[in-house]
């Protein structure tokens, strides 16, 4: 697999892998493999830059030694069968979680079904609409606020999510619900939950 090395201290290295360009079942069960390693602290994928950051136990640093030598010498498709099967347990372990995911599947499926709806009623300026859109706007921001805070929280720094929360806040502060619904609308598609993570 193809990648180099962007920047490394101990305990921090980021690697630049172009198969990670795009969110993809490849970068979620990368993710999954290092978070069921021992050895790591923490790891992320910025897409946008095709970089994977792996925070990890400076003592341990062996063992990123042995990944970095199998990462070079494997192809994509050996990469995949080595995660799967992985992933295999993993998954078996999580199978009594199905009721919550059965629940939280509507909302994967129609992801844009209550954005699209305010987007709607804040084509309309009745007051019973704007009553009705308020909460839903609020309703539809807090998984961008949820996205901005985790950001901060874990790394200290400010994202589009933070950015987007402050326009939303603002324009219903304002009374310019139209603003804030055309704001949430790409933000809660499945591109946006891709980009931002």
């Amino acid at each position: 697999m193809d990648y180099s090395i962007r920047h490394a201290i101990p305990g921090r290295m980021r690697l630049h892998i172009p198969a990670l360009y795009q969110c993809s079942p490849l970068s979620e069960a990368v993710l999954a493999f290092l978070a069921a390693q021992r050895w790591v602290t923490r790891a992320r994928i910025n897409h946008g830059c095709a970089s994977l950051v792996i925070e990890y136990d400076a003592a341990q640093s062996e063992q990123l030694a042995r990944l970095m030598v199998a990462l070079r010498g494997s192809t994509i498709d050996d990469l995949r069968a080595m995660l799967q099967r992985v992933a295999a347990p993993a998954r078996d372990q999580t199978a009594p979680a199905q009721p919550r995911a059965a629940r939280a599947g509507a909302a994967k499926r129609w992801p844009l079904a209550l954005p699209t709806v305010s987007l709607a009623l804040a084509l309309s300026s009745h007051p019973l609409a704007v009553g009705v859109n308020a909460p839903l706007l609020l309703w539809n921001a807090y998984p961008i606020a949820k996205r901005a805070w985790r950001v901060w929280s874990r790394e200290r720094r400010l994202n589009v999510d933070f950015l987007d929360t402050l326009a939303i806040g603002a324009s219903i502060v304002q009374g310019s619900l139209l603003t804030g619904a055309i704001i949430t609308w790409p933000s809660c598609s499945p591109i946006g939950w891709c980009c931002r993570r």
